[in-house]
């Protein structure tokens, strides 16, 4: 059901109340009144839950918080200020939506305007006569500086003992306090202000709903002066704009996206259950939908987002369900939906994660560890586990080609564990190793954790030259390639371009280096082109894209990079470089030089154009041949490596 809170009991909130019950379904209406006056007023309806007492701010904001009501409508007393302060920040506090319902304003034709009590005590106090006061309890305090106030004023109050008691503490008369409760006719204020002989009667404007009018014609036609105090200046709605604004938000198509846990009914939460009962219709998987739906909704199976908003869309159900298995905010299928539905009104409900799960039934703290999804994802396996002490991996039905990958590379002994069907009867938990599973067949629902006390995080690069597949085509060293990796100041999800690949050696450390980004390996020469796959399958790197092309015909199609690095561009640097500079700013720039045209076209270029940080090294490396019992140092061609910044 959805939720409406209400503040004040009021005119205008009894009647807002009112309009809601006998038109809104599925609203339940939370009322917060201050005393059981305020609650005996209200309808009686199973749908409109009464609260009684006075609140914090904080309070306030605790009880929002729990009942997520999709908004909050001030109808308070226009002169109970502190009171909306109170609401507002609680709403602020909360995320919640705050409307203030203002009452309509008084039509003072003739009478006093006093700014506050102070004042009003000073009119009266120029001349003799008896003072009514319809004010409220709450200012009594300050009109006991009426001169004579013991003989001379009447309060009229809320027959609430404890407000009759403290007037009486005061100092007023007995005799002289009218407990009543309004509304207060014409006739009755004629018959008060003629009984108690009244001078003065002080009002605030209250508008219609609080009795204002006929307080004024009753002063009129009774010869009694009226003192009015102002309302303070506020920012709000009518009631008419209110109920309109109410009715927008609770009648347009709510979309509950709830996650059911692993897909056993007894693992939702209580949240997840009664939003299911509210729901018209239930849309997902076959599995999810048949475990909780037992028959009693409309249905829709379908699980692609782009299909279930055509749904919705083209459907007169005011609140749909759609369910998700497990966390919805753990890569779930539930990110591309909430996109697709802007516009909607949206609740998102969460599940028991099969993460945590599995962390619960094996007795594994899972704060601290890493969590990744294989399920229709590129995640390089080989290198969270290395570099995690425990994981848990969300499989697609590929537990097996993931052990078989981590076992090829040296991580068979890792300890592991398997959760399938986990929630349902045939739940299953095996333990092993890591290179056990690979003979193993398992459900396509299953969740692994994975325990590597041998892990650290790698920062190598610089691999061996004999890393690499090789061929005839001249290869970036090791020593060379230290160093432009170094230059290139590569992050965890840069976007990065290697132009002229070779034989692949920087585009394959740049994927390491880079494992979230993407990179993108540029070769025109098809033997290049080969040998650069070779290595890029050899390693495993599921973020590098290869491109078949010369450097100034491929880049205008690419996304803009974060690092680039330039090791051959077939007499086009300049066109390339320009090409890329275009795409916009922040951009690092690596160029490798053999020659000294090369290098000179390079620095010339980003003098130029104004590159920042620009910076020139000449590396020249020699290494040891062993020969016979001396070792030979063979030097090798002298590398020119250019760096610098494009900026804004």
């Amino acid at each position: 059901m959805d939720r409406l809170i209400v503040f004040g009991g009021t005119t205008e909130g009894r009647e807002l109340c009112q309009k809601c019950l006998e038109q809104l379904n599925n609203v339940v209406i939370h009322v917060f009144v201050a005393t059981e006056q305020g609650k005996e007023v209200l309808p009686k309806d199973g749908k409109l839950v009464v609260h009684t007492g006075r609140l914090t701010s904080m309070e306030m904001a605790d009880i929002i918080g729990t009942l997520s009501p999709d908004m909050v409508v001030d109808a308070t007393h226009p002169y109970a200020t502190e009171v909306t302060e109170n609401i507002v920040k609680a709403c602020a506090l909360s995320n919640a939506k705050y409307v203030r319902l203002l009452r309509e304003k008084a039509d003072i034709k003739k009478g006093f305007i006093a700014e506050d009590p102070l004042k009003v005590v000073k009119l009266v106090n120029r001349s003799r006569g008896n003072v009514l006061l319809t004010t409220g309890s709450k200012d009594l305090p300050a009109y006991t500086g009426i001169y004579n106030f013991k003989e001379r004023v009447y309060a009229r109050i809320l027959p609430d003992t404890n407000n009759i008691n403290w007037a009486i503490n005061m100092g007023y008369a007995k005799d002289h306090i009218i407990a009543e409760e309004g509304p207060f006719s014409y006739e009755r204020n004629v018959e008060e202000i003629k009984k108690y002989n009244i001078k003065y009667l002080i009002t605030k404007e209250s508008g219609k709903a609080g009795g204002f009018d006929e307080k004024q014609r009753a002063c009129k036609d009774a010869n009694c002066v009226l003192i009015v105090i102002p309302r303070p200046e506020e920012d709000g709605y009518s009631a008419t704009e209110v109920w309109e604004m109410v009715q927008e938000e609770y009648t347009k198509k709510t979309i509950h996206i709830i996650g059911v846990g692993m897909g056993n009914p007894k693992n939702m939460t209580v949240e997840a259950v009664e939003a299911v009962e509210d729901c018209q219709v239930l849309i997902g998987a076959n599995r999810l939908v048949d475990a909780v739906n037992k028959g009693r909704k409309d249905i829709y199976y379908e699980y692609k987002a782009e299909k279930i908003k055509e749904f919705i869309d083209t459907t007169d159900y005011q609140h749909y369900g759609i369910i998700f298995s497990g966390d919805v905010c753990l890569f779930s299928g539930a990110t591309v939906l909430l996109d697709l539905l802007d516009g909607y009104k949206v609740k998102v409900i969460q599940g028991i994660s099969s993460v945590a799960y599995l962390a619960s039934r094996i007795g594994v703290p899972w704060a601290g560890c890493r969590v990744v999804s294989a399920h229709g994802r590129n995640v390089d396996i080989v290198r969270e586990v290395a570099e995690n002490e425990g994981i848990f991996v969300l499989t697609g039905g590929n537990v097996k080609q993931i052990c078989q990958t981590l076992t090829e590379n040296g991580l068979g002994m890792v300890k592991i564990c398997a959760g399938e069907k986990l929630s349902y009867p045939r739940e299953k938990i095996t333990a092993g190793y890591v290179k056990d599973f690979v003979s193993k067949e398992f459900d396509p629902i299953t969740v692994l954790y994975m325990c590597n006390e041998n892990y650290g995080i790698s920062t190598e690069f610089g691999l061996s030259d004999d890393m690499f597949f090789r061929g005839e085509i001249p290869m970036t060293k090791s020593e060379v390639r230290s160093v432009i990796l170094s230059k290139m100041q590569l992050r965890n999800s840069d976007i990065v371009y290697d132009i002229g690949s070779g034989t692949g050696s920087v585009t394959v450390e740049c994927g390491r280096l880079a494992p979230k980004g993407m990179v993108y390996s540029v070769e025109c020469n098809e033997d290049a082109f080969e040998l650069t796959g070779k290595n890029i399958e050899h390693f495993e790197l599921k973020n590098v894209r290869q491109i078949l092309g010369r450097g100034k015909e491929v880049v205008a199609d690419l996304p803009k990079p974060d690092s680039v690095f330039i090791g051959g561009s077939k007499g086009e640097l300049e066109d390339v470089m320009e090409q890329i500079i275009n795409k916009g700013v922040n951009i690092r720039f690596v160029v490798s030089a053999i020659t000294l045209e090369t290098l000179t076209n390079t620095l010339m270029f980003m003098k130029t154009k104004g590159f920042k940080n620009t910076e020139v090294v000449q590396v020249s490396v020699s290494k040891g041949n062993f020969v016979g019992n001396s070792t030979m140092m063979t030097a090798q061609n002298p590398i020119f490596i250019v760096s610098g910044d494009w900026e804004e």
